[in-house]
C-alpha cells in the first residue's frame, strides 16, 4: 500500500515540476530521479533486508543526472 502511494506521488511530482522552467528546478528534478532509482530497487528485491544499504553506482548517477539535465 505505501509503495502505491509513493509511486503515485512520484508521478504527480513529475507532472508539478513540467510546470516550470528546466533550469528553475534542476535540482530538484535530479533528487527526483535518484531517490525514484532507490525507491524502485527496493520494489524489485521486495522489500527484503531493510537493513542493508540500498545505493547506486556512480555510473547510475550519472545516467539520471544526465537524463534529468537533458531529457523531460
Amino acid at each position: 500500500v505505501i509503495a502505491e502511494i509513493a509511486s503515485k506521488r512520484f508521478a504527480e511530482s513529475e507532472k508539478i515540476l513540467e510546470l516550470f522552467e528546466s533550469k528553475q528546478i534542476l535540482p530538484a528534478r535530479i533528487m527526483m530521479f535518484i531517490y525514484r532509482r532507490l525507491f524502485e530497487k527496493l520494489c524489485s528485491r521486495g522489500w527484503q533486508d531493510l537493513g542493508a544499504k540500498v545505493s547506486l553506482s556512480k555510473l547510475e548517477k550519472i545516467y539520471l543526472v544526465a537524463r534529468s539535465t537533458y531529457f523531460n
